[in-house]
């Protein structure tokens, strides 16, 4: 529990203040927030760019550039990236969180979300864009539940490398093969399955308290998007 302190000159008197640890996490959250939106305002030029980089399509899979660079805060239409970096240095921030590049590892990136990458060295993996159209609500109801569980996620490491890196290979080889959807949803359910475990086994993801995500909500339906 914190004390603040205040002198009055006139009465010479002290008020003590005291702020209870719920607040204390507000105050920590705003904190956090500040310095995310200093750091957009360094990088916003005319406004957010919003990229559809799936162009009509409902699912891609690419290798990620490797290029060194700074790139500005942008969202994704309507569809989810999945980034899977097994090699890179820098810092990755997704709304009011910063992230070190540390590989391997996966980032769950929903549609919407403000992001932004600074890396200081170059980056190696795989990007997968979807949207959740793609998927068949009763004939992949196995995959949407396995999408259900990661949504909660923003980071996840990796430690099974030739696993993720074989699979990502293959799913990159079959895509651009012209495989049909229905094998590519088969990859990714041993994809997404396998992310689940890693993240119940290496990463519990505690949840924010009620009073920080009332506030998160609050800042993201006020905040233009």
């Amino acid at each position: 529990m914190l004390y603040f302190s205040h002198s009055n000159s006139r009465q010479d008197s002290e008020a003590a203040y005291k702020i209870t640890s719920a607040e204390t996490l507000l105050f920590a959250g705003i904190g956090k927030v500040i310095n995310f939106q200093f750091e957009l305002m360094k990088n916003i030029d005319l406004g957010i760019v919003v990229k559809d980089k799936l162009k009509g399509h409902l699912f891609k899979v690419s290798q990620f550039k490797e290029l060194i660079k700074r790139t500005k805060p942008h969202k994704h239409d309507k569809y989810y990236e999945l980034v899977f970096l097994f090699a890179g240095e820098g810092f990755h921030s997704i709304e009011s969180e910063r992230f070190m590049v540390t590989t391997p590892e996966c980032y769950f990136l929903k549609p919407g979300q403000l992001h932004f990458w600074q890396f200081t060295a170059i980056p190696k993996g795989f990007v997968l864009l979807f949207k959740e159209e793609v998927f068949d609500q009763i004939h992949d109801n196995s995959l949407l539940k396995l999408l259900k569980q990661l949504i909660g996620q923003e980071r996840v490491e990796m430690p099974s490398v030739d696993f993720y890196r074989t699979l990502l290979e293959l799913m990159d080889h079959e895509f651009k093969q012209g495989t049909s959807q229905e094998v590519l949803n088969g990859l990714l359910i041993a994809l997404f399955a396998k992310l689940v475990e890693d993240t119940q086994l290496h990463q519990p993801n505690p949840q924010p308290s009620g009073l920080f995500e009332r506030f998160n909500q609050l800042l993201a339906h006020e905040v233009p998007r």
